[in-house]
Order: C-alpha cells, then structure tokens, then sequence
C-alpha cells in the first residue's frame, strides 16, 4: 500500500472515530470541490502542461476506481474538454509489455496521450510524455471512438462496459497501476 493510500486510509479512520454528525455531508463536498478543482486545472490552457496532466492524473488516482461504470467516471470527469486536446488509441496487437492486464476476448486496452501538443520549436510535447493505460471490460476490440464515449460522457448506456484497471504512466519512467485490489507499481 501507498504511502498515499495509507494517509487517506488514516484520515478515513480518524474522521469515523470522531463520529462528527457533518462529516459525510463535509466529506462529500470536500469531494466535489476537489473534482471541480482539478476538472479546472486540466481544461485551463494557460496552465503548465505537466500541471494540467497532473490534474488529470490526479482526477484518476484519487477519484476513478477500478469497476467504474461509464456514469461513475463521468461523475468524476465532468468537464472533458481537455480529452480533445488527447488521443485515445486501442491497443487492438500486443507487441511488447503494457501496464495493464488484458483478456483481449473479453476486454480492450486503450492508452490516452495526455495532452500531447507539440511544442514547436522542439517538435517535442511540453508535457514529456504522461499516458494512461485503460482496459475496459465488456467487450473485445472496443472501438477508439467508444472509448472516448465512456470518458467524455457521450456513450450509449453499456452495462457492459466497465473500467477494469488503469495505469498511469509519467514521464520519469514511474507507473501506478490500479486494479481492484490496489494500486501496485
């Protein structure tokens, strides 16, 4: 476990021994003040790119849990503008290692370039490389376009399709994968 799993697992503890008659309605609006921060910061274009892709790692990390349905992620990604500035690819042939794991009968992979925008001078993107691997059960060979769906909050209703595991990828070479149990690096 996470340091930062184990602060929020205490914190978790600490507030239910208090037993404060507030705290789940306080909890639930600290929530989504923090959701509605970092939906912010990821759509604000005069913000850092790497600040914006933390944000949206951030939104993941901390708010998308494996087993999400479409109108669960879309609970937490209210404001997807920034998923135009991204590409979602399937990971339809495995020619190499991805972070997550993936029945490709059952289930597709997808990774998302955060904000890949290239800086001209270098031709390089400012944000150095921040991917986010995805599988999505209930269906193989999902296509790209029903991805993007699920995250923007524009798909069909699919009680199929849910959010299996992801895996956050930085540019320094560190990856957090997030499975059911856990987040495991």
């Amino acid at each position: 476990m996470s340091v930062r799993c184990l602060a929020r697992f205490a914190g978790l503890v600490v507030a239910l021994a208090c037993g404060c008659a507030h705290g789940p309605q306080r909890a639930s609006t600290e929530h989504t003040q923090a959701v509605a921060s970092l939906n912010a910061i990821a759509n604000d274009e005069s913000a850092a790119p790497d600040k914006r892709c933390r944000a949206v790692f951030s939104l993941f990390l901390q708010f998308i849990k494996p087993g999400s349905t479409p109108s669960e992620i879309h609970r937490v990604l209210t404001d997807t503008r920034w998923l135009a500035q991204t590409n979602v690819e399937g990971v339809y042939v495995v020619a190499g290692h991805i972070p997550v794991d993936c029945d490709f009968e059952e289930e597709t992979a997808f990774v998302i370039s955060v904000l890949p925008e290239r800086v001209p001078s270098s031709g390089r993107p400012p944000n150095l490389g921040y991917y986010i691997y995805f599988t999505l059960a209930g269906g193989a060979r999902r296509s790209e376009e029903s991805a993007f769906g699920i995250l923007a909050g524009r798909a069909a209703p699919d009680s199929k399709a849910v959010l299996k595991e992801f895996a956050l990828c930085y540019p320094d070479g560190t990856v957090e994968c997030v499975t059911k149990t856990g987040a495991r690096n």
